[in-house]
């Protein structure tokens, strides 16, 4: 990750015009924008296509940005609210399909933690299962490792309630969770 004060001149050289410095930005957050959107969609494809997204509309409103919170905070909740967006215009909304389990989509996800992608597969579905109010916060604090008070200006809401939503979205994937699962992984 690139500093403060370089993504800032980054960030002004592409408020001036330029494409290069964007490139910089993307391969930066190309990344940690494409494990948020995937862990709510579920959808390694579509995830694909929303982190694309995503950055295209970052683009284009990128003189709107004023410097007044961290960049990453301001991205990431363009890409909170496109994968939120997609949800709720989706068919399936929150539900995992067992076709959009891939392997691409699990290596993703592949900690040196876990110890098989069976194992992997099962966390996956668990989280596929947790309410969508909670999930999209959890997502953001476990796996891309965003503060509190980042996640509450990415959701829009108040950082008691970001408390509040990660802490009763644990809950939900520990009673989703295979005994054997939490055994392996919850206790170490």
């Amino acid at each position: 990750m690139i500093d403060n004060q370089t993504e800032n001149e980054l960030i002004k050289d592409v408020q001036n015009g330029n494409l290069n410095a964007f490139e910089h930005i993307i391969s930066d957050y190309q990344k940690p924008i494409f494990k948020a959107i995937n862990g709510m969609v579920a959808n390694y494809e579509v995830a694909k296509d929303l982190t694309q997204d995503t950055f295209f509309k970052a683009f284009e409103k990128i003189d709107q940005f004023q410097f007044r919170s961290k960049f990453s905070t301001w991205l990431f909740r363009i890409a909170y609210n496109a994968a939120k967006a997609h949800l709720i215009t989706n068919t399936n909304k929150a539900r995992l399909n067992e076709k959009y389990i891939t392997e691409e989509t699990l290596i993703t996800y592949a900690e040196n933690t876990l110890e098989s992608i069976e194992d992997l597969r099962m966390i996956y579905k668990a989280l596929d299962q947790v309410d969508p109010q909670f999930k999209g916060a959890l997502i953001l604090y476990c796996i891309n490792n965003i503060s509190y008070e980042e996640i509450a200006e990415i959701i829009d809401v108040p950082m008691g309630t970001v408390k509040s939503r990660i802490y009763r979205g644990k809950q939900q994937l520990i009673e989703l969770l295979p005994e054997c699962i939490k055994e392996t992984h919850l206790h170490r």
